[in-house]
């Protein structure tokens, strides 16, 4: 199954009363969201016609989040959000953490890029065409560090999708943690090696 199909049914079956979308580029899963919207990218160039009422922020989600209330924004808290921004586990993750904050515990978060066809595709610079980044990281790490979570993996084509539930907005990583796990992330101590490695691990 390509991976937008997983999202359109997806959106078909929670029926979201809000959406987010972390790096929209073109606009084709934006355009799957019926709902209205926000999406954030710093460089975007949507092709495809958008079906819901939707504001599009063009800046990284980092600076989106320490000068905007997404909660204002749309009016309450996110039903539904999309991560498939920076492709380094360490932006996935403060992504994660920003959207919880926003999310109410019936929420869903979906992560994209997190089972990679090639190995070659997990470089933290863009080396090849398909490129997942080293975004399969932040599964392993959210099942260690928050086994409150509900972590489901599907394994959509080229890429897989992550679906987290049980989502809680009060949670709150202290600067100090944050920085601690965004410094393991970014090592190679948190590599690993092959695609069966990665596969087995989240």
């Amino acid at each position: 199954m390509q991976y937008i199909t997983a999202l359109e049914l997806l959106h078909v079956h929670l029926s979201p009363s809000s959406y987010v979308e972390i790096g929209c580029r073109e606009g084709y899963s934006l355009s799957l969201a019926r709902c209205p919207s926000i999406a954030i990218d710093p460089d975007f160039s949507i092709n495809q016609p958008l079906k819901a009422p939707t504001r599009i922020f063009k800046e990284a989600s980092d600076a989106f989040f320490a000068h905007r209330d997404l909660t204002d924004l749309i009016n309450g808290p996110v039903d539904l959000a999309f991560v498939d921004g920076m492709h380094n586990a360490e932006f996935a993750l403060r992504d994660f953490l920003n959207l919880e904050r926003h999310a109410h515990s019936g929420s869903v978060i979906i992560i994209d890029d997190i089972l990679p066809e090639d190995i070659s595709w997990v470089s933290r610079v863009r080396e090849s065409k398909a490129w997942t980044g080293d975004v399969y990281k932040l599964i392993p790490l959210l099942r260690t560090l928050r086994p409150d979570l509900t972590v489901d993996v599907f394994d959509v084509e080229m890429k897989g999708l992550a679906v987290i539930q049980n989502l809680n907005p009060t949670f709150q990583m202290s600067e100090e943690d944050l920085s601690k796990h965004e410094s393991y992330l970014k090592s190679s101590e948190s590599n690993l090696a092959s695609v069966e490695e990665i596969r087995k691990c989240i």
